[in-house]
């Protein structure tokens, strides 16, 4: 088994009670079968609190995001019953902490594994590659992945002795036949060759999606050229890797080696999408030239997540008040309605309001020599969440998530911006973990986003590209 992930993540320690922020409150606590039934075991005092402060989910009434059984109860202000007044563990502090569920021990670490072929072509030599990252969502993590300006770097190594995998799925993921089809012995019963079938289908992607992650992550850091025109690249590369998994998967064809993409520099001065040599659409594309009717197609979109605490639902108010003009207390708005908006003459105001300090970020961050922030948002959200598309096949549109978090991060500066005149490192690291918090912990809202990715055609490449 292979480990991956980010240098920072060797550096990471919780630092506990003086942490400005808790992962122990705001969301459920699922609790993991093996540990409700150790929870249930417990003698004493701290056996009748656990038994008391646990509840039994019933599957109709609970969130489509809970994978367990059983989780604790929280308080009226959502927090864990065992948080103490320093924001301590009552658990961790009675029994240790091999005590603690699942979810509390890998808290705030995401975890993505799957195969990779590894052997020489027309070989299959599958390894599991455990990708690991900590969220931005702790503040402590913020801190780590934006503190130096040094391009964003990733290790991969051999799993020590004793480091094992953290999951291991129903369908059989590393159960001893197929770590054993990933030798290359042959499975014997049908189910088996079944499942060793998918398994190399499953090494083959994943050993594409690695390479071409990397290939991603570098047009990314390219620090030769300008941010914006990194971002088209990005794009435009993940075009191309997806009409590669779409032709694998319905033509058998093999996956390449590499991707080649244009950027648009074709002989007429545009490429196959109609974009101009910088790599911008027309205007009769959806949201070319026009930043701010983007701008409220994705608060359109983004205000109508679920919210997570009330920090989320203050940023919204904050952008909204600053470059829409309304109070969103006071807004029964439909996101229909929220995109039409620009139309009015009330919002020329606030259209040119919003350019210019969206411009002036960029000019500010520019001058700190801080633009580099921005990379390293990018390239977090690219090793995150590219690399999932090995369940569903869709990277092009984690590709593009990639870059509405980055616009929406860069939406939320800009309220801090228009507001103090300046943006500190600890408004950047405030702002990514307040996101964070609200995209990467809830599948219910991480559904919503992928479909509105999937139909909403200004979030299409042509119009990311056009506004970026």
């Amino acid at each position: 088994m292979n480990r991956v992930y980010p240098a920072y993540y060797e550096d990471f320690r919780c630092i506990a009670d003086r942490c400005e922020d808790t992962c122990c409150a705001g969301w459920e606590i699922d609790i993991d079968d093996a540990t409700y039934e150790a929870y249930m075991k417990v003698d004493g005092e701290m056996g009748d609190r656990l038994r008391t402060s646990i509840r039994t989910y019933e599957n109709e009434e609970e969130p489509c995001d809970s994978y367990e059984a059983h989780g604790f109860i929280l308080t009226d202000d959502l927090r864990c019953p065992f948080l103490d007044e320093r924001n301590l563990c009552d658990i961790y502090k009675a029994l240790g902490e091999d005590a603690l569920c699942e979810v509390c021990t890998n808290t705030p670490r995401n975890y993505l594994e799957y195969h990779v072929n590894t052997g020489e072509k027309g070989e299959n030599d599958a390894e599991l590659y455990s990708e690991i990252s900590i969220s931005a969502s702790c503040p402590e993590a913020a801190r780590l992945i934006y503190r130096s300006p040094e391009k964003m770097r990733f290790i991969c190594r051999k799993a020590k002795p004793g480091e094992i995998a953290m999951t291991v799925s129903e369908e059989g993921v590393m159960n001893a036949s197929r770590a054993e089809v990933g030798k290359g012995v042959m499975p014997t019963s049908s189910e088996e060759a079944d499942k060793a079938e998918a398994l190399m289908e499953e090494a083959e992607l994943g050993a594409f999606l690695y390479r071409v992650r990397g290939e991603a992550i570098e047009l990314l850091q390219d620090r030769t050229i300008d941010l914006s025109v990194r971002i088209r690249r990005f794009l435009r590369h993940a075009e191309v890797v997806q009409e590669a998994i779409n032709t694998w998967e319905s033509e058998g064809e093999e996956l390449p080696e590499t991707v080649s993409f244009t950027d648009g520099t074709g002989s007429d001065g545009e490429d196959s999408a109609g974009a101009t040599s910088d790599g911008v659409p027309p205007d009769d594309v959806v949201g070319a030239g026009d930043r701010y009717r983007h701008f409220l197609i994705r608060m359109g979109t983004f205000s109508g997540l679920a919210s997570i605490g009330d920090r989320w639902a203050k940023k919204m108010e904050l952008l909204y008040e600053s470059f829409v003009g309304e109070d969103t207390e006071e807004d029964s708005d439909t996101p229909e309605d929220i995109n039409a908006k620009d139309t009015e003459p009330a919002n020329n105001k606030f259209s040119a309001l919003y350019n210019k300090v969206s411009d002036n970020l960029i000019k500010y961050l520019t001058e700190e020599n801080r633009l580099y922030e921005y990379e390293h948002l990018l390239v977090y959200y690219a090793f995150l969440l590219l690399n999932r598309s090995i369940d569903d096949y869709d990277y092009l549109g984690k590709a593009k998530l990639v870059i509405l978090s980055y616009l929406m991060n860069r939406d939320m500066d800009a309220g801090v911006f228009l507001q103090k005149g300046l943006l500190t490192k600890e408004d950047r690291e405030e702002n990514a973990a307040i996101y964070a918090r609200e995209v990467e912990h809830a599948e219910e809202n991480l559904a919503d986003l992928a479909e509105e990715i999937l139909f909403e055609r200004a979030f299409d490449v042509d119009g990311l590209v056009a506004i970026v």
